[in-house]
């Protein structure tokens, strides 16, 4: 039986907000608002609300208690990161603003929850690591509340070298955004009954870097218990960029000690923490901003207490915990990578001169970024040249650049992460589902237009209904909105996503199992989202995926 009671305290009008009833949780009272959307259906939103504290670069515990009643109806300070102010030191926005002091969580929730306990999702963001907010307005899972009937719970999480610096010690543990989030996941089990949240039917998701951090969760002996079932949107730890053993970090934390000058051969690693503890978060951040692309990026480690063993190691032994997963990309992953980064390297890719030599020579390149290895970029570049030939026109050229990219760093390492993980479940217990994007938005807040296609990021427009906003949104991406919306969430209910109806023929498609356990030779299984045409589809990333990039990407 469960242990909460929802402590109903008062709820009024002051000056235009609308409060929603007063709760009481471990930390003490909590105040959050009322919000009306556009189908007159109303969500308790309980924002940034204060779940944990922390010294710079070490692990975080839970806040104090406060007294009096926390007023949950604004936006906090966003985590350290590029782009934004620090508090106190410029006159934007409070929503524009970070301090160190961000360990925030929302709670949103139905207005009239159902007599029983929902369900709960926890959003993880993405951005690579170093950058994302809770606070950032695509981010707002009010539709998904109001429409599944559910809970959503999002977290803020230390980001870059505040999150990620390891120096073998307490004093910089490293993963100290991941140990956010199961702090976080701890505060749900505390908390979310008191919401009407079951604790006991917890779904984590999120995209990109969420999604890596998502399936280093699920490989953690330190999260048992904290969930049930996950959702990976476009990425894995198992990918360059998802993680990195204990050396790698400790020479990207010297590098950081040496642009700052906190590094000298007599220092200890006391002495170069000390210092760099007293070092502006301005400094840091430039110090950091090209870290993207040096390959020294701070990311979570494997080889201490929260991933023992390397991510291919785990889903090689099993060595994970067996829960409900569903898991997929988007069409086009590495496009918008493709044009925000490499166009300084190659400019020709935003124009209509860029020719085969320039494309094998940017691929080459952006593949000896990250692996070093002028064998392994060559025969990466070869496998991607050969789709192309003198008749590929510039579109063509343009996305394959962008495939390489985004089969290495997104798409592969999450569909054989998957499929690694589905074929260790015992499939009469637990269940596996998986997903392609393929319908382009034609408006939208990511303006992937063109060769784009479906861009990474694409999924989380839909997901989060921004269709229904001011924009012009055709049927059908409207269509997609909602039935993603209702097969997440009820994943989230039940372990199994919905069958979907074709808008072009009234058919209706079975979203089955990814993987057949009878079949080992087959690849994955994904539904193909488009609401034209909703299709199931095998073997689609065999030859891409299981044959190429599975040696590749499974070496130690």
């Amino acid at each position: 039986m469960l242990r909460f009671l929802i402590i109903v305290i008062s709820f009024y009008t002051v000056s235009g907000v609308e409060y929603a009833p007063v709760i009481q949780i471990d930390s003490g009272l909590v105040r959050g608002f009322r919000s009306q959307l556009n189908d007159n259906s109303v969500v308790d939103i309980y924002q940034g609300i204060r779940y944990g504290e922390a010294k710079r670069f070490e692990k975080s515990k839970f806040v104090e208690k406060w007294s009096g009643i926390y007023d949950a109806i604004e936006q906090r300070d966003t985590c350290p990161q590029p782009g934004k102010q620090m508090k106190n030191h410029s006159i934007v926005s409070n929503s524009n603003t970070m301090s160190e002091d961000c360990l925030y969580l929302s709670v949103y929730k139905p207005e009239r929850s159902p007599k029983i306990y929902l369900p709960v999702m926890v959003w993880i963001h993405g951005g690579a690591f170093i950058t994302g907010s809770i606070f950032d307005d695509i981010y707002n899972p009010s539709y998904m509340v109001s429409m599944g009937k559910v809970i959503v719970v999002t977290i803020n999480y230390r980001l870059g070298a505040f999150g990620f610096l390891y120096d073998g010690t307490d004093n910089a543990p490293g993963n100290q955004g991941l140990h956010d989030q199961i702090l976080a996941l701890k505060w749900v089990q505390n908390n979310i009954g008191h919401f009407g949240g079951d604790p006991n039917r917890v779904t984590i998701f999120g995209e990109s870097a969420g999604s890596m951090s998502i399936s280093a969760l699920i490989l953690s002996p330190l999260t048992k218990g904290l969930f049930g079932k996950a959702i990976l949107q476009s990425g894995a730890t198992n990918a360059y960029l998802g993680s990195c053993e204990k050396n790698e970090a400790l020479n990207k934390t010297i590098h950081l000690a040496q642009r700052l000058n906190c590094y000298e051969e007599s220092f200890n690693s006391t002495m170069i923490i000390e210092c760099l503890r007293n070092t502006s978060v301005e400094d840091i951040l430039n110090a950091t901003k090209d870290d993207i692309l040096n390959g020294r990026l701070m990311i979570p480690i494997y080889g201490e207490t929260l991933m023992p063993i390397s991510p291919n190691k785990a889903l090689e032994t099993k060595q994970f915990n067996p829960i409900d997963i569903m898991f997929g990309v988007n069409r086009n992953e590495g496009s918008s990578f493709v044009k925000r980064y490499f166009s300084a390297v190659q400019p020709d890719i935003k124009h209509p001169n860029m020719t085969l030599s320039k494309a094998k020579a940017l691929i080459w390149l952006m593949m000896m970024v990250f692996e070093k290895s002028n064998q392994t970029a060559q025969k990466i570049t070869n496998f991607y040249m050969k789709q192309l030939n003198d008749k590929s026109n510039m579109d063509d050229i343009r996305i394959i650049i962008a495939d390489a990219f985004g089969d290495y760093h997104l798409v592969c390492p999450t569909m054989l992460f998957g499929e690694y993980f589905s074929r260790g479940l015992n499939s009469s217990i637990n269940t596996f589902y998986s997903y392609r994007l393929i319908l382009p938005l034609s408006n939208g807040p990511l303006s992937c237009k063109g060769w784009e296609g479906v861009c990474h990021g694409e999924d989380v427009v839909y997901l989060f209904h921004v269709p229904m906003d001011p924009h012009t949104y055709t049927k059908q991406e409207i269509q997609l909105s909602n039935d993603m919306i209702y097969s997440w969430t009820k994943f989230a209910w039940t372990g199994h996503p919905n069958s979907l109806k074709n808008l072009d023929d009234n058919q209706t498609v079975e979203w089955m199992e990814a993987i057949n356990q009878k079949h080992k030779s087959e690849s994955v299984s994904f539904m193909s989202l488009d609401s034209n045409h909703y299709q199931m589809i095998t073997n689609f990333f065999q030859t891409k995926c299981d044959q190429f990039w599975k040696p590749i990407l499974f070496k130690e």
